[in-house]
């Protein structure tokens, strides 16, 4: 269950707990832009809830750019993990076992080519939920 809330906040940053250290800010900043981009509410965002609700376009549309302005999503659509375990964007909800897990997943995600792809990499959160 921690990890369906993880992956709204890690990418919707959303709740009240923040593990990210030296990054908070960087990722604050480009969830704001992003937002700003999709034209997704703070509260539409703040509602969001990643093991209840089915992502909404606009909603898999911010994550697809805060993914790709944090470096995580390449140019070419594919998902770059050593950039997501080098800055350290998954959070401490997740245990090691569980979190290597979500990298293998993401590894195996395929090209991100639109909004709609980004469902995948939410699964990957979902699918491994238990701390």
């Amino acid at each position: 269950m921690a990890t369906r809330f993880c992956f709204g906040l890690l990418i919707l940053f959303v709740g009240t707990v923040l593990v990210f250290a030296e990054n908070e800010h960087e990722i604050l900043e480009v969830r704001a832009l992003c937002m700003n981009e999709t034209g997704v509410s703070e509260e539409t965002a703040r509602n969001y809830k990643p093991a209840e609700d089915p992502a909404s376009e606009e909603i898999l549309c911010m994550v697809k750019c805060i993914f790709e302005k944090i470096g995580c999503l390449k140019d070419d659509g594919s998902f770059c993990v050593d950039t997501m375990k080098k800055k350290n964007y998954i959070m401490d909800v997740i245990n090691e076992e569980n979190e290597e897990k979500i990298y293998e997943c993401l590894r195996g995600v395929g090209k991100i080519t639109n909004c709609r792809d980004m469902a995948a990499v939410e699964e990957c959160f979902v699918k491994n939920d238990s701390k």
